[in-house]
């Protein structure tokens, strides 16, 4: 058993690296071929490519089990990675630090690719059979990877695959995954990035459906410094932005550091009420061929209000309608591309009346829709009256900020017109009144009469 144990130990040895990424295994025991298992980083989600490299041959002494590291063939006793030193080509020194000796084995030009081990999400890969020897493994996820020694060599990869989280408002929050926010303002959004240990080629994009972004990104840490303008680089995109960090600063952040962007958009579609404007964080990470990823998604709504005019039975054409925010403006109509505008608080002549009708069939229904509103309380008002009705009284109507479904996002108000009360048909005051006053008059008469001839009589 101790000796099919010094057989596998031979591929093994292990060196933890930051930057390139990498792994080196050195030998003890009999020389044997074998496999190299590599199981990707925790929250690998795409390809991982993982080249395997060898560095120097290995020779064992059966008897006692001592290892030698030899050069590649064609190699001399000046080919050899900084800090190295070989002796009539064996090597007989190495840096004492393991970041050291990864970085000079990255740069080593004399190391020969002797496979490449491609993984798809976190399912293992395997190498070919491979000869004893010193290996140098360049990972496209980052940094660190880890050899567990038994049987054929199984290199865990340490890294772990950085995450993005996103909601609505100036402040991450888990309860914010959605808004209603009005056609035409800006809705504030916040991403957070969390530095893992291995991050590398880290870009964070944001993609806004039905949103312009406003170009006012800004990057906060929870520790350390935030990243200049060339650590980060903000370039707007046709759907929104990217950001790209550099790897200096990533890796100079500690493993769990928070990256905040805070940033907002406009809302520029027409009115889409329970069919929200979307907007998306992507963080991708790694490199050769990586295609690591992390997502969250923030869904933005807006309401409108429908006016059904009808006289408490059939629909009612000619009305119109103005509607008046909280804060005292009145609805101006939207743009080409959506947007509620409003007038100043107070100020009513420049407001819209929307005449129930307009684009309805006559048969069936007369309406006034108001689109593209954000979430409050709202008063519709009867600006212009149908001919022989009187005119309804004012509705409120409120768009609740958390209310996510139809009934609160396509509200229906039914404003109901009762006909005019019996007036005089002709001038003045009319005549009904002399009818009235006139037999009241007569009656008053023929009182008066009758109780005279009585006291006659008597």
């Amino acid at each position: 058993m101790k000796r099919m144990k010094k057989i596998f130990a031979l591929l093994i040895a292990i060196v933890m690296v930051l930057g390139m990424s990498t792994s080196v295994f050195a030998a003890t025991g009999t020389p044997a071929t074998g496999t190299i298992t590599i199981t990707p980083p925790s929250g690998a989600t795409g390809t991982n490519t993982y080249k395997i490299y060898k560095v120097f041959d290995a020779t064992v002494n059966s008897s006692t089990g001592a290892v030698a590291y030899k050069l590649l063939a064609g190699c001399e006793d000046t080919d050899v990675p900084t800090g190295f030193t070989a002796v009539r080509g064996y090597i007989t020194a190495a840096p004492a630090s393991l970041d050291d000796q990864a970085t000079a084995l990255a740069n080593y030009d004399k190391k020969v690719l002797v496979d490449t081990v491609t993984t798809t999400g976190t399912t293992a890969g395997t190498s070919k059979s491979l000869d004893p020897g010193y290996y140098y493994i360049e990972t496209s996820t980052g940094t660190a990877v880890y050899v567990n020694a038994g049987g054929n060599v199984q290199v865990s990869d340490k890294n772990v695959i950085p995450s993005v989280k996103k909601s609505a408002g100036t402040q991450y929050s888990e309860e914010a995954k959605k808004a209603i926010a009005a056609v035409g303002t800006d809705q504030a959004f916040t991403a957070v990035i969390t530095k893992t240990h291995g991050a590398k080629n880290v870009v964070f994009t944001d993609t806004m459906t039905n949103m312009t972004y406003n170009e006012d990104v800004t990057i906060t840490v929870s520790a350390g410094t935030a990243p200049t303008a060339t650590e980060a680089v903000v370039e707007k995109t046709d759907t929104g932005f990217t950001v790209t960090f550099t790897d200096a600063y990533i890796s100079g952040l500690a493993d769990g550091t928070e990256i905040t962007l805070n940033y907002t958009g406009k809302i520029t579609s027409a009115a889409l009420s329970t069919d929200p404007a979307k907007n998306t964080a992507t963080l991708t990470s790694g490199d050769n061929g990586s295609s690591n990823t992390s997502t969250d998604e923030v869904e933005v709504y807006n309401a409108k209000i429908t006016v059904n005019k009808t006289d408490g039975k059939d629909p009612l054409p000619g009305a119109k309608f103005k509607l008046k925010n909280a804060d005292g403006q009145y609805y101006a109509g939207a743009t080409t591309d959506g947007t509620a505008n409003w007038t100043a608080a107070g100020v009513e002549v420049e407001a819209v009346a929307v005449t129930t009708g307009e684009g309805e069939d006559a048969t069936t229904t007369y309406t006034a829709v108001f689109t593209g509103l954000g979430a409050g309380q709202y008063t519709l008002e009867e600006s212009t009256v149908p001919a022989g009705y009187n005119k309804a009284a004012d509705q409120t109507i409120t768009v609740t900020a958390d209310g996510f479904t139809a009934a609160n996002l396509e509200q229906t108000s039914t404003v109901i017109n009762e006909q005019g009360t019996v007036l005089p048909s002709t001038g003045g005051i009319g005549t009904t009144i002399f009818y009235i006053i006139g037999a009241i008059l007569v009656i008053g008469a023929g009182v008066v009469l009758v109780t005279r001839r009585r006291m006659n009589v008597q």
